[in-house]
């Protein structure tokens, strides 16, 4: 997925393109919402009078890269985007955005099951909400700004106060009315400078793919400026980097600092160290993804091979399971004790006949065909419309929901 972003005229329309800025976040953008009261987006905010015909808003983006980014647009005169300031915070894609009335509280949701709200001026983190047991789909704020909407896979909704310390209100399971919320819970308090942990670091690229002026960055990160130079002078970048040894450090670049050397040192091998874990995370996705491309034969070959290893993972991450007799076809169980690759996005139950929809979503086969016969052309996923009506069955998911559940 490219993470390219375009900013388009939406008075006059006639689709076009007023500026184009490529790889805004890395693997895909989620979200986009302008501030209501920033800049020219207010009309009592001041005019610079040295630019009087200047107008620029800020604009509030996510993405899979785990980061909510901030920009100043400027549309007047001339067009351009120029990142503010990354937010980091979350440890997953970032599906949601959204500003206060006032524009003094921005809000972001994610796949890492939290609701983070950010004082978009400062780039403070203000509060950490988290309880949801599924991933946060999207976040709205109520019109005074006092409180915070986040939704869930789960089909539910959390109400937070943000005025005196957030306190919840979960919303029944298929509620639709007020009268179906529950009593105000006392929750987590705003976080302070106390409570604040380190944030996450923001998912990179391979190391091998690094440039000079990545590498460059990257000693910036490490408190290393004053070897900045001699590395962009000797053309250092990240396959470069990956053969450093001690001796190189010290007789080919001169840093005599036996405690830079090993700095450098010890933040390499954590480079590589994370590289080689994501790797090995990502194998069950990977196995997944193989979808149909590849003939049953072969994918029961694979499914024989690697999935006894996925399961005991699996078995171990996500604690019991339903139990079945061998061969039986896997019944509704509890969200919280099922993979929640297994479960449809729709009905959340456990699929028994999973397809692939061309929005790339896997789904229950009855339930999409159910989706789709109502006349519903959009994904139930991201409500963007769909390409086309094809379902492609996911015999690999299918084997391994099959596997997982015939073995208990």
């Amino acid at each position: 997925m490219e993470g390219n972003m375009k900013l388009w005229d939406g008075r006059y329309g006639n689709n076009k393109c007023l500026y184009y800025l490529a790889e805004g976040h890395d693997l895909g953008v989620t979200c986009c919402v302008f501030s209501p009261t920033f800049g020219s987006a207010n009309p009592d905010n001041p005019i610079p009078e040295t630019q009087p015909r200047m107008q620029y808003f800020m604009l509030a983006s996510c993405g899979a890269d785990m980061l909510v980014k901030l920009w100043d647009v400027h549309v007047s005169p001339g067009y351009e985007m120029r990142l503010r300031v990354n937010l980091q915070g979350h440890s997953a894609t970032v599906n949601a955005c959204a500003f206060t009335p006032d524009g003094k509280r921005l809000a972001s949701g994610s796949v890492d099951r939290a609701a983070i709200v950010w004082n978009p001026l400062t780039g403070e983190k203000l509060y950490m909400l988290t309880g949801h047991p599924r991933c946060v789909t999207t976040v709205a704020f109520s019109l005074d700004g006092m409180y915070l909407a986040t939704g869930c896979m789960d089909r539910t909704v959390r109400i937070w106060r943000l005025a005196d310390g957030p306190a919840v209100i979960p919303v029944q399971d298929g509620a639709s009315k007020t009268e179906k919320l529950v009593d105000v819970q006392d929750a987590a308090a705003p976080i302070t400078a106390q409570e604040t942990t380190e944030p996450p670091q923001p998912k990179r690229k391979p190391l091998s793919d690094w440039s000079v002026e990545e590498v460059c960055d990257w000693l910036r990160e490490k408190g290393l400026e004053q070897n900045i130079e001699t590395f962009r002078e000797n053309e250092i970048d990240g396959n470069e980097l990956k053969q450093l040894t001690n001796e190189t450090l010290s007789k080919d670049l001169g840093i005599a600092a036996l405690g830079q050397r090993n700095k450098i040192l010890r933040g390499i091998k954590s480079l590589q160290e994370s590289e080689s874990s994501s790797t090995s995370g990502q194998a069950q996705a990977n196995l997944v993804a193989l979808a149909s491309a590849l003939p049953p034969q072969l994918m029961q070959n694979l499914v024989s091979t690697f999935a006894p290893s996925l399961m005991a993972n699996m078995a171990q991450s996500t604690g019991p399971t339903v139990t079945t007799s061998k061969g039986a076809t896997p019944q509704a169980a509890s969200d919280d004790k099922v993979p929640d690759e297994y479960l449809c996005p729709i009905t959340r139950e456990i699929m028994v006949d999973p397809v692939i929809a061309s929005d790339g979503y896997t789904y229950e086969r009855k339930s999409i065909e159910s989706w789709l016969q109502k006349g519903k052309m959009t994904s139930p996923m991201t409500n963007a419309l769909l390409p086309n009506m094809n379902l492609t069955p996911n015999r690999m998911l299918k084997m391994l929901i099959q596997r997982h559940f015939g073995r208990q």
